[in-house]
């Protein structure tokens, strides 16, 4: 292929395929993570089965049924997997100048620009906000600080399963530790606390540092005890929602796979084109 168009065609499709496999590595990389938020933490899967186990029937818990929008991740991370494949089997279809492998490239990356748009719908179209939060609060009012470990299994799974997400997460609540006060029938213990132990076994050091308080009964009581303004900014506990910082991550993570999505598909369309000149130029 000579001329001074069939080179810049052909360098220009060599680089835009360079770029789409560093934005395909980008968008595996940022999906990877966000499954690993959505669907393979253990703290916030061990919540919603539990949550699951003891809500009343009335409550919608299909939001807590994970699969939904795990289907769609997990379609996204194949494709942006395959979408790193075939972008290096462009720069190599157009170094080699190979009429064939030019045209399966073309075939392919149409194919892909379809699924590429329909994973990103299947990924993201889930309301996580309306049907989590919902059941998620009304385990809140069912939540037993003291259950009988006989008798109460169900409560008692709970508790431990609230503890350790608020732990582990450095949070209180569902948006915030006033979430506790609706825990009408906590039956807390002792009886002057207001929120569970796993929200204070971090303490916000002078220097904006996270302190484990988790050996310090003290310090655990006075934080149980504490009753903080949410505007109050020297804040002192960790007591921000652990939806809202499960929801955060999910939303960081979404902006980044959308940005890069964007740019491959854009990316791609142009490909098109210059792959099927080249189809017609090669001999």
């Amino acid at each position: 292929m000579e001329g001074f168009l069939a080179n810049i065609l052909k360098y220009l499709l060599f680089f835009v395929n360079f770029v789409l496999f560093i934005a395909g590595c980008i968008v595996f990389g940022a999906t990877v993570f966000g499954a690993a938020i959505l669907v393979d933490s253990p703290k916030f899967l061990e919540l919603f089965e539990k949550t699951k186990d003891v809500v009343s029937e009335d409550v919608d818990t299909s939001g807590l049924e994970l699969n939904i929008y795990s289907t769609g991740g997990y379609v996204f991370l194949a494709l942006s997997a395959f979408f790193v494949i075939v972008s290096f089997f462009g720069c190599c279809g157009a170094w080699k100048e190979s009429k064939c492998m030019l045209g399966t490239y073309f075939t392919f990356i149409l194919i892909l620009f379809i699924a590429l748009i329909v994973g990103a719908v299947l990924a993201y179209k889930g309301n996580l906000k309306d049907k989590i939060e919902k059941p998620l609060y009304e385990s809140i009012s069912m939540y037993n600080d003291n259950p009988d470990l006989t008798t109460e299994a169900k409560e008692q799974a709970l508790k431990q399963a609230w503890n350790t997400v608020q732990r582990d997460l450095k949070c209180c609540g569902v948006a915030n530790a006033t979430d506790w006060k609706n825990a009408t029938s906590a039956g807390w213990s002792p009886s002057s606390v207001n929120k569970p132990e796993g929200c204070c076994m971090w303490k916000i050091g002078v220097d904006g540092e996270a302190m484990d308080i988790s050996e310090d009964e003290t310090a655990i009581l006075n934080c149980r005890q504490m009753v903080q303004p949410l505007t109050d900014t020297n804040q002192v506990y960790y007591f921000d929602g652990c939806f809202s910082k499960f929801e955060d991550q999910v939303k960081k993570n979404k902006t980044v796979v959308m940005w890069a999505t964007a740019v491959a598909a854009l990316l791609m369309v142009v490909t098109l084109l210059i792959a099927l000149a080249m189809c017609m130029m090669v001999e």
